[in-house]
């Protein structure tokens, strides 16, 4: 126990805060925290409540928030606070700039009062409600929890989720710290005013079948299939729009046809017919990697047809994404581009260890659809013994033998979703050279931790990147194009140091909360056409 004097006196000395407090809300945290920032220093804190309403109100590099009992990641937030590429009198000057304009009440309360005031004056109007129906992963955990934080979500379904912080979630750090970072992906957010609707027995049944050998588009297809039966037609009529995903829609779809609910589908990959375009020709320029490519069976084809048809919005995270769908005949008008976000608080620049070699890096699946036979040739051309490629992610026992022994190739296995930043930060240029993608999230998480990308057409880099500052663009496939920017990498590094920078910098420019607002924006018109 101190007094209040000598707290802040240990603040205003103090290189960091860390404020590893085991809970999502305690009143003396926040106290401490808002402290700390005033007094110009940094933090450290678990991820929580806490944390989550200071992003909201628009805190940045100089709060860090850290998975609950990681003490791998509390150790590089603070190796990113101590070795910051600015100084760190500007990341003190920008936590005390935050605390007086936003957490200083004698400053914030008159005008919060004020839209109190102007609030209670106000007609009420009724506030949109949507559903959110995914039965998977990838980033609906994010739009769950944006659409929540600006009150528009009414209920949210999903396959095997886990409440972060919630009961199970401490047993399972407690019993077995490196499955519940495997785990981490299906981790969800407390939410504060929607629903949650877990279906997880739905979602371990296709996992089993999927690791019994079944055939993956049957056993997902009867995934969606049981997933969208088992939201019922009361649930739907008690809300104004509802968000489906491709591929696990085309029942919903129709539902809200029948309904003459607004129904949005968030397609996360283009269309199946240019998927398989690509698939024949990279299958033919890459024999030996057959693995990764698959025909459509035509039920669900006409699932995702179907799905197209009935949708009365579709976002898209890409222009390619965009652009696919627009040349097999999808109205233009029906598409709205809404590009992803990333955690700018997890990824971020770290300082370069002296001494280790220069380091590009592939994170993703590792197939021929990734661009992984491309990207080997390049490195094979190269030649180069003072650089490494690391290639992390999945790989079947057959990808496994048709990869080469290169010098300075490392092949290293998938990782989970929370060591990503701190693998990322071990490296300094990322390449992604797939031929089809709907954008590819980690472009944005690279570019986060201060890396320039190397991307192709095919992915959401012609959306974040700029080409010659933070990166590059080539055509799929291109080899000729891929050797020559990688060889400037090398021949280049204190080029590169800038080019970080400027990654980080257009990085800045995504986050979670702008994609939130973003599909607010366009349910809000959707459902006010839909009333009138």
């Amino acid at each position: 126990h101190v007094t209040y004097q000598t707290l802040r006196f240990l603040l205003q000395h103090a290189r960091a805060y860390v404020g590893l407090v085991d809970s999502t809300w305690q009143p003396a945290g926040w106290t401490v925290l808002c402290e700390a920032l005033a007094s110009g220093t940094p933090a450290i804190v678990y991820e929580g409540l806490t944390t989550r309403e200071m992003q909201f109100l628009g805190a940045g590099d100089f709060l860090i928030a850290v998975p609950h009992g990681d003490a791998a990641a509390v150790a590089r937030a603070y190796e990113s606070i101590t070795a910051a590429r600015d100084t760190s009198a500007n990341l003190s000057a920008r936590a005390q700039n935050f605390a007086a304009n936003v957490l200083d009440l004698e400053r914030t309360a008159p005008g919060f009062v004020k839209e109190i005031e102007a609030m209670v004056a106000a007609p009420s109007a009724r506030r949109l409600k949507a559903l959110l129906a995914h039965p998977g992963t990838q980033h609906a955990f994010q739009l769950a929890r944006e659409l929540d934080r600006n009150l528009v979500l009414q209920s949210f379904y999903t396959g095997l989720a886990l409440r972060s912080g919630g009961l199970f979630d401490r047993i399972l750090l407690k019993a077995s710290a490196r499955v519940s970072k495997r785990l981490a992906n299906r981790k969800v957010q407390r939410m504060a005013h929607a629903t949650l609707h877990r279906r997880g027995t739905i979602e371990l049944g296709a996992l089993w079948k999927l690791n019994r050998g079944m055939d993956e588009q049957e056993v997902m297809q009867r995934r969606n299939e049981l997933f969208q039966h088992s939201i019922s037609s009361e649930r739907l009529r008690s809300v104004d729009v509802v968000i489906g995903v491709d591929t696990a829609s085309w029942i919903l779809a129709e539902r809200c046809r029948e309904l003459k609910i607004p129904f949005v589908l968030d397609q996360t990959i283009g269309h199946p017919q240019a998927k398989q375009v690509m698939h024949d020709a990279v299958r033919q320029q890459f024999p030996d990697w057959g693995e990764g490519f698959e025909e459509r069976r035509p039920a669900v084809w006409e699932a995702e047809m179907s799905e197209h048809r009935d949708a009365t919005a579709i976002v898209v995270a890409s222009q390619f994404t965009r652009r696919t769908l627009v040349e097999q005949g999808v109205a233009a008008e029906k598409i709205k581009v809404i590009p992803y976000g990333v955690d700018r608080t997890r990824f971020q620049p770290a300082s370069r260890r002296a001494g280790r070699p220069f380091r590009f890096t592939f994170v993703g699946i590792v197939t021929a659809r990734k661009g992984i036979p491309l990207l080997l040739e390049a490195w094979k051309r190269l030649g180069r013994t003072d650089a490494e490629l690391w290639l992390v992610g999945p790989a079947s026992k057959q990808v496994r033998a048709s990869i080469p022994d290169l010098p300075g190739l490392r092949l290293k296995r998938a990782v989970p979703q929370v060591d990503i930043p701190g693998l990322l930060q071990q490296c300094d240029v990322f390449v992604f050279p797939s031929y089809f993608e709907g954008f590819g999230l980690v472009i944005l998480e690279a570019m986060a931790c201060g890396l320039p990308v190397i991307a192709t057409t095919a992915t959401g880099g012609p959306d974040a990147i700029t080409e010659g500052s933070d990166g590059w663009i080539i055509e799929p496939g291109d080899l000729e194009a891929l050797t020559e920017k990688m060889q400037f990498c090398v021949d280049n590094r204190n080029r590169i140091l800038e080019m970080s920078n400027n990654a980080r910098q257009s990085a800045e420019r995504f986050s979670w909360k702008a994609y939130g607002e973003r599909w607010v924006d366009l349910l809000e018109k959707i459902g006010t056409v839909a009333r009138c």
